[in-house]
């Protein structure tokens, strides 16, 4: 027999025991039940849970004073359980802001506006040189509406586009997950949209970087930070300056790297700006 079955089986005779001198027509049953989930491999929670059944609030009381008696008997003394404050409270983690109301645009739309669906077409005639390479499993354009208020999180020049591209420092075709915006260091990166910040750090690639969570799946990614200026699950409004343009990380310049995601797959950001 495994050593937790024997305490258990120890535990839960004691506990029986006690119940039966208070209760024993109540416990009858019980005992019967118990004993045969212990002789079988049983999981000790639903054992608990046979002995809970002829356990109540008048019952539980009873066994308290039982024991409380034979504590007058031993030690001469009413015994008393301080209570336990706990040493740490835990603050829960805050939940995501309301999500944005859709715009009336996005709620009359049947199909992407004409600006988005000129921009897909622009980018498919950029990545015809490419047409050898398979586009990679987590990109999707399938979603072109947007279903909220957004603007633009830098004022700056696009340097280098999402998609296949010459990577500018290994030298060799690789995928670009966002798009690339020059900006003076220190130039203010915005809030893409209303969200919560879900994540901040430093990575060897994107240097400093913060992560957004969105309404309706939706994440944005803001890298190569020269300073950081939200927390974990701050809440954010559109527009809200959330970190600073910089070069940290692997980069040849100052710039945005920006990255947009539905439910975990990336698209083309200039779909929409």
């Amino acid at each position: 027999m495994n050593h937790w079955k024997v305490y258990v089986s120890s535990a839960v005779f004691v506990t029986v025991t006690i119940l039966k001198l208070l209760l024993p027509e109540q416990t009858a049953y019980a005992r019967q039940e118990v004993v045969e989930l212990i002789d079988m491999d049983i999981d000790y929670r639903e054992i608990a849970v046979q002995v809970g059944k002829v356990v109540t609030d008048d019952s539980v009381q009873q066994v308290f004073d039982y024991l409380q008696d034979k504590s007058n008997e031993v030690f001469g003394e009413t015994v008393t359980i301080p209570e336990v404050t706990p040493a740490l409270e835990c603050t829960p983690i805050p939940t995501l802001i309301v999500p944005p109301t859709p715009t009336e645009s996005y709620v009359q739309a049947q199909e992407p506006p004409q600006n988005v669906l000129a921009a897909v077409e622009a980018f498919q005639s950029s990545q015809e040189a490419y047409v050898g390479y398979a586009t990679p499993e987590t990109v999707s354009y399938a979603n072109l509406i947007i279903p909220f208020s957004y603007s633009s999180p830098i004022s700056g020049v696009k340097s280098s586009g999402f998609g296949y591209r010459v990577h500018p420092i290994e030298g060799e075709v690789r995928f670009h997950y966002g798009t690339d915006y020059a900006a003076e260091e220190g130039t203010p990166i915005t809030a893409f949209a209303d969200g919560q910040v879900s994540m901040t750090g430093y990575e060897k690639g994107y240097g400093n970087f913060v992560e957004i969570t969105h309404a309706d799946g939706w994440k944005t990614l803001y890298a190569h930070c020269s300073e950081v200026n939200v927390n974990w699950y701050q809440n954010v409004k559109m527009g809200d300056v959330i970190a600073l343009a910089g070069a940290t990380g692997e980069t040849t310049g100052p710039h945005l790297h920006l990255e947009l995601m539905h439910d975990g797959f990336y698209t083309n950001p200039e779909f929409f700006f």
